[in-house]
């Protein structure tokens, strides 16, 4: 009988563990190519993500998952080192109790990526989608939030938000950005050439499509200085700072009476 409900425990455990549905290297490519809203998560430590990631993906390890803020309204492919069969698979749960809609497992980790080639970036900060410099949403949000949007060099910060969807724009995650709904046959340069200046930075961001990267490398072909936001709008989303709750705002007030 004990034999019989340690097992059952065990495979519960495991049901839970699994249940987030793996995605190969192919199918996920062909996602964001087909402009799928999609965020790959790296649940590898921060020196892993430094040495190598890939392309648009947000560094979330797997431990600091149940304290920060998860988007709920896309698809988020879990990548771990494939060292061990269960990192993903433990993230994936974590990242549904986190209140995320669909989470899906990239079959063979980071290692499959790389063995296949995919778009990657280095620890030189190089990508084989783009050379643009990439900029973090809290380096971004510091920049647009305290220091009047602009750079430490005084440029003016000009924000792009990208968007596949032609039927319906959606609102500027960003505060000020600019949303622009596109097809492949537009391009890049069309767009920003209109109202370009040279004392502006042009920061490009994506919602999970890796847009932005081919977006930026067309300006600085042109001679524009861009930048790509790394982990694209779901990043932004993530630096966001969490607000008390009603009873710890309440708390604070308490105590501070006494």
């Amino acid at each position: 009988m004990i034999r019989l409900l340690v097992t059952l425990l065990v495979l519960g455990c495991a049901s839970t563990a699994l249940a987030a549905t793996p995605i190969s290297v192919e199918d996920l490519q062909s996602l964001r190519e087909n402009g799928q809203r999609v965020m790959v998560v790296d649940v590898r430590s921060e020196t892993d993500f430094a040495r190598g990631h890939i392309v648009g993906a947000a560094s979330i390890p797997a431990a600091t998952i149940p304290y920060r803020a998860i988007p709920t309204d896309l698809t988020i492919v879990v990548v771990d080192d494939d060292l061990s069969a269960q990192t993903a698979d433990k993230a994936a749960a974590a990242l549904e109790d986190a209140g995320a809609a669909e989470v899906r497992t990239l079959t063979g980790g980071y290692t499959a990526w790389r063995r296949a080639k995919a778009p990657t970036v280095s620890p030189a900060g190089t990508s084989t989608e783009s050379v643009a410099t990439k900029v973090t949403a809290a380096d971004l949000r510091e920049a647009l939030l305290n220091e009047a949007g602009r750079t430490d060099s005084g440029k003016q910060i000009r924000v792009i938000q990208l968007t596949r969807d032609l039927k319906r724009a959606p609102e500027a995650v960003i505060p000020g950005a600019e949303v622009v709904a596109f097809s492949r046959d537009i391009k890049p340069t069309d767009y920003v050439d209109r109202a370009a200046r040279s004392d502006e930075v042009v920061v490009i961001a994506d919602d999970g499509t890796a847009d932005a990267s081919r977006w930026a490398a067309a300006l600085l072909a042109a001679g524009h200085d861009a930048r790509v936001l790394a982990g694209g709008t779901a990043a932004w989303r993530l630096s966001e700072p969490k607000t008390a709750t009603t009873e710890e705002s309440a708390k604070a007030t308490d105590d501070s009476e006494v």
